[in-house]
């Protein structure tokens, strides 16, 4: 096993209170700077790789005039986040999902919302692609223990 005291998870990942207050208000903060820039904060992707933001155009290709939703604050998000956290785990369990694997959903929703802010990405949907990648990290464990 890793030395701990050593390990990248130490190095990169372990913070403060005060620096954990500072990445979610600059993740909010891009937020709404986006929001304010372009009227939204969902962004699409289309298959041949071109990015726009949600509902930036219309099909005639002139800027939608709506109003702006309310931004969330950092408080808000706060909310959201614990909420989600609370679905990851209850999920988890009704999925009767190993203790590991259960914490390694958590570290991942915890660590990609040190990033991004809810109003860039919905928690429902990364709740969704954690626990597919979780489940795939599984399976290739799996077959690799039934290879051996």
């Amino acid at each position: 096993m890793a030395d701990f005291t050593t390990s990248s998870h130490r190095a990169c990942w372990f913070f403060t209170a005060k620096e954990l207050d500072n990445k979610h208000l600059t993740a909010n903060q891009r937020a709404l700077q986006t929001l304010y820039e372009r009227g939204c904060t969902a962004i699409e992707a289309s298959a041949d790789g071109d990015v726009m933001y949600h509902g930036e155009l219309t099909k005639e290709g002139t800027k939608k005039k709506a109003a702006l939703p309310e931004p969330l604050t950092v408080n808000d998000e706060l909310l959201m986040r614990v909420f989600y956290e609370k679905k990851v785990f209850e999920l988890c369990q009704a999925l009767k999902l190993t203790p590991k694997i259960k914490e390694a959903a958590i570290i991942y929703f915890k660590r990609f919302y040190l990033l991004w802010s809810v109003m860039e990405h919905h928690p429902k949907f990364i709740t969704v692609l954690i626990l597919i990648l979780l489940f795939m990290v599984h399976i290739v464990q799996l077959m690799l223990l039934l290879v051996k």
